[in-house]
Parts: structure tokens; sequence; C-alpha cells
């Protein structure tokens, strides 16, 4: 473990460019999570589309009552939402596990990631929309 722990201290760069990624994914999943929340996809929507999907959590296709493991330990396997939701939170364990090898630098290099993916979204990405 000490091994991994050194390696990403000595390697400031690629640390710091594993915060910047994070910082993308998290803006990147989070416009993801809020599109399939406003029923905005076009194709899967059987599984992006929260109107279609939401049912899903709690029923089988064949509505019987799903055991509660799907709506709590595996409820980011039932709909986009929630998967969407589970992949921006792991860019955030990311972020913040790796910003400890950069310190400053990480939150700064988390901003820059997101600001980028910001302006590339509302300047580039029109698909999402």
């Amino acid at each position: 473990m000490t091994s991994i722990f050194y390696f990403f201290l000595e390697h400031f760069w690629l640390s710091l460019s594993i915060v910047f990624v994070s910082g993308i994914g998290y803006l990147l999943f989070n416009e993801l999570e809020d599109e399939s929340v406003r029923n905005n996809f076009n194709k899967y929507t059987w599984f992006l589309n929260i109107e279609e999907s939401a049912d899903r959590k709690w029923y089988t296709k064949d509505g019987k009552k799903r055991h509660k493991i799907w709506s709590t330990l595996l409820v980011f396997t039932t709909d986009g939402e929630h998967l969407f939701q589970f992949i921006k939170n792991i860019f955030i364990l990311i972020g913040i596990l790796f910003t400890t090898f950069v310190g400053l630098y990480g939150f700064v290099a988390w901003l820059v990631g997101k600001s980028l993916m910001q302006v590339v979204k509302e300047k580039a990405i029109k698909f999402i929309h």
C-alpha cells in the first residue's frame, strides 16, 4: 500500500491529471443525471428516462415486488439516473483521494476540469440538451 502512495506522490503530474479528469467526469455525469431526470433521452428510454424506468426500482416486469437490496445497495442498476449518480460519486471520491497527493493544486485542477467541461458542454455538446 505504501508503494502506491509513494508512486503517486512522486508522480505529481499524474496525480494532478487524474484530479483534472475527475472534475470533467463529475460534471459530465452530473449533466447526464439531470437529463435522465428531465426525460430528455431519445434512445434507450426504458433505462435512461426516469419516467419509464422508475418502476423497475420496486417491481419486476411481472409486477412482483423486488427484494429491498435492489432499492438500496444495487439501485444504480435499476435506471440511468441512479447509474449516472453512482458514477458521479465515484469521480468525487477519486478526486478527493488524489487531491491528498497534490494538495491545493488538486483543488485548482478540479475546478479547472469542471469549468472546462462546463464551457465544452455549453459550446460544443448540444446533443445532451
